[in-house]
């Protein structure tokens, strides 16, 4: 069930129509023009990342490899702002309990 926010909320897919009637001033003629190739370009974009965003490989370690560890998911005594970011690197070993 992929359907963006605005779909879900109010159950129609959200347009942005630049038509415009024609301008005397061809600045901001060209302006708009610029603006619609832009978003049509945005438009393209995100629906090529959305399609390919399954598609990445899971990270495989093995003992022996180098791990950083983040220092939010410890608990360490002392000033947060003052503590390192990450913790590391350490080398994944084998668990001794097996």
């Amino acid at each position: 069930m992929r359907k963006s926010p605005h779909k879900l909320l109010f159950g129609m897919k959200l347009q942005v129509i630049l038509k415009h009637l024609k301008s005397p001033m061809p600045a901001a003629e060209t302006c708009l023009k610029l603006l619609d190739k832009v978003r049509q370009m945005a438009q393209k974009l995100l629906a090529h990342v959305q399609n390919h965003k399954d598609d990445r490989k899971t990270t495989e370690m093995k003992v022996g490899d180098q791990v950083w560890l983040e220092g939010r998911n410890l608990s360490i005594t002392g000033n947060k702002k003052l503590s390192p970011k990450r913790y590391g690197p350490f080398p994944i070993t084998k668990p001794d309990h097996q």
